[in-house]
């Protein structure tokens, strides 16, 4: 399960190639960086018109909106409540280079 995935100006251009309507935020963002939980990053959507690119905030809200849920299990996104709209009702494309886990790891140092 990642929570990082980079992407670059490059795939944001290939993008609009095939999508119809692009969110007027999108030109003035740099996308050439790692986009964390709760960054904004570029999402296709699809409705009667055609595809959209768009920018939206990468995560759900976590419980009692605190923090941030970013990944989902597969075999069981359909059972759990927080998803069920989203997997059954807005599905979305998230163009990406690549994706990767990321973990920051904290020490303690003895005095």
């Amino acid at each position: 399960m990642c929570g990082v995935f980079y992407i670059d100006q490059d795939s944001v251009l290939e993008v609009r190639k095939f999508v119809t309507e692009v969110d007027q935020r999108i030109p003035a963002m740099d996308f050439s960086k790692d986009i964390h939980p709760t960054d904004p990053a570029p999402v296709i959507t699809g409705n009667r018109n055609g595809l959209r690119l768009s920018c939206q905030r990468w995560g759900y809200p976590g419980y009692q909106k605190s923090g941030v849920i970013f990944n989902a299990r597969a075999e069981s996104v359909q059972e759990k409540r927080l998803f069920q709209n989203g997997i059954r009702y807005h599905r979305a494309v998230i163009p990406a280079k690549h994706f990767y886990e990321f973990w920051i790891i904290m020490m303690a140092v003895r005095p």
